[in-house]
């Protein structure tokens, strides 16, 4: 993945003066306590808030069967 943003960067974002960061939150958040439990601390970890936009890739499916 992080291939593909250095070729993305290096190539169309930068004639369109954009910037793409890869975040993960294996790598950049840690743990610790949030009062809005744990996603809260992947949030501010992540720095959601200052995002314009955000692309999540999901590789498997996640939550219970309706």
């Amino acid at each position: 993945m992080s291939r593909v943003i250095d070729e993305l960067n290096r190539g169309i974002a930068r004639d369109r003066h954009l910037h793409l960061e890869l975040m993960r939150w294996e790598t950049e958040a840690y743990p610790d306590f949030h009062a809005d439990g744990p996603q809260g601390v992947i949030d501010a970890a992540l720095e959601i808030q200052r995002s314009h936009i955000l692309l999540g890739i999901f590789w498997k499916r996640f939550g219970m069967p309706t």
